[in-house]
């Protein structure tokens, strides 16, 4: 069997599941962790104490993670293209099964044209590594003699010439940056005070472990995340710096990556992403300084790894603390329509194109794609609008380049020059209304 030593890299893709645990820092070692199931790789199974002269990439993501499999391509690109330096492993934290699905279809339609990655099943290095309370997305940089060295988040700081860099023994100033803005967070976290326990519904008292809402105060950090997640171990909700919009939105919206993607199940288009207050007697809540914000926290067991029941939770904890009446109903709201103004000017890539995607801050670059994943790079660029709908029918081989620079005309301009046209229309859509 050969091993590889190697500088560790971690990838960690999505969002925050739990409350802050002790996750290893900068000037840390690495544990020595054995991956004992792994897919696509012949030795079948993984140390991390074993590996020699090349750099690795744990990439911790799920089936159901539309951002994860999107950036699979990228991963497969930078693993061809630093083969003899870096391994990336892309940790897969759910059933051998499940992942083997997923990964039939990826080859069969060549979303990852080098097929380079191992694909190791497991949760337990995810929960030394990250901790209840860490944010998914982060990258965790580890030097050849198993010391950590840097964190990261996100694809920009995760960049060619960062890697470049790290590999060649060089500081990096952002990620530099990013290490000092993030212990100044992790220090402020621990000073979070006037933190009041909310009341747990009398059913779920031996499910949950702890649970607070307070007045946001800027000591206590600011992480607003996505959603709360289904089937993610260490089940827990940390929300800091929110409107109460969003604790709702929280409570009541979607448990699936937003995300219009095919073939994903979510409520991307049919879910209005802000909650509709229609109230009278409204406390400060909802405005975006600071003495408007909130801070809560939920944590349950490891055990708890069900969303709906962690939102019942907080819905029952909302009721109690605002008494507001919360209901679901159907509206006719905004959205855009991305149609085909012009079949003959759309570009398309050859046949044997793989798909890839290029894109940057500022500039939209896809080749072998289809309409669907176009429409989730436009609502990725701009998550503001109203969602995007794909209305072309489902197009396939799709060669775009549009460099807008953060403009949405510009964007809009670039997609006319391209034979398609975004269109401002309404569609019938679940909303969350918030009434006295």
């Amino acid at each position: 069997m050969t091993y590889f030593r190697a500088t560790i890299l971690l990838l960690l893709v999505c969002y925050q599941i739990g409350a802050r645990g002790q996750q290893l820092q900068p000037g840390d070692r690495l544990p020595a962790y054995t991956f004992t199931e792994v897919l696509n790789y012949s030795p079948g199974q993984l140390r991390t104490d074993q590996v020699g002269g090349k750099a690795v990439i744990l990439d911790f993501w799920t089936t159901y993670c539309a951002p994860c499999i999107a950036e699979m391509p990228y991963l497969d690109s930078l693993q061809h293209e630093f083969a003899d330096q870096l391994q990336i492993i892309a940790v897969a934290m759910e059933l051998k099964p499940t992942v083997n699905r997923l990964l039939d279809r990826l080859r069969s339609n060549g979303y990852l044209p080098f097929m380079a990655l191992p694909f190791p099943k497991d949760t337990i290095l995810y929960q030394q590594l990250v901790g209840k309370g860490a944010p998914l997305g982060q990258h965790t940089w580890i030097d050849r003699h198993g010391i950590i060295r840097y964190f990261s988040q996100g694809r920009t700081l995760l960049s060619r010439e960062n890697i470049r860099a790290f590999l060649a023994g060089a500081p990096v100033a952002a990620l530099d940056s990013f290490v000092a803005e993030r212990r100044k967070q992790n220090e402020a976290d621990q000073r979070v005070t006037q933190i009041t326990a909310v009341p747990t519904p009398a059913s779920e008292t031996g499910a949950i472990a702890a649970s607070y809402l307070a007045r946001w105060t800027p000591a206590m950090g600011h992480y607003i995340p996505t959603m709360i997640a289904t089937h993610m171990p260490g089940q827990a909700i940390r929300v800091a710096g929110a409107p109460l919009s969003k604790l709702y939105y929280l409570a009541y919206g979607d448990t699936l990556v937003y995300y219009p993607v095919a073939g994903v199940a979510n409520s991307y288009g049919k879910l209005w992403p802000v909650p509709i207050f229609q109230t009278h007697r409204r406390p400060a809540s909802d405005g975006q300084d600071s003495n408007q914000l909130y801070y809560y926290f939920q944590s349950a067991p490891d055990s708890v790894t069900n969303a709906t029941r962690l939102q019942a939770v907080m819905r029952a904890q909302l009721q109690a603390v605002f008494n507001y009446h919360v209901s679901i109903q159907t509206r006719p709201m905004p959205c855009w329509k991305l149609t085909v103004a012009d079949e003959r000017k759309i570009p398309r890539s050859r046949r044997d194109q793989k798909p890839e995607d290029n894109s940057d801050v500022g500039q939209i670059a896809l080749s072998g794609v289809g309409s669907d994943y176009l429409t989730y790079r436009l609502y990725s660029a701009f998550p503001l609008q109203p969602p995007i709908i794909d209305s072309t029918g489902g197009l396939s081989g799709l060669q775009i380049s549009i460099p807008f620079d953060g403009s949405f005309e510009k964007l809009k301009a670039g997609l006319k020059a391209a034979g398609l046209s975004l269109t401002l229309s309404t569609t019938p859509m679940r909303v969350i209304v918030i009434s006295d």
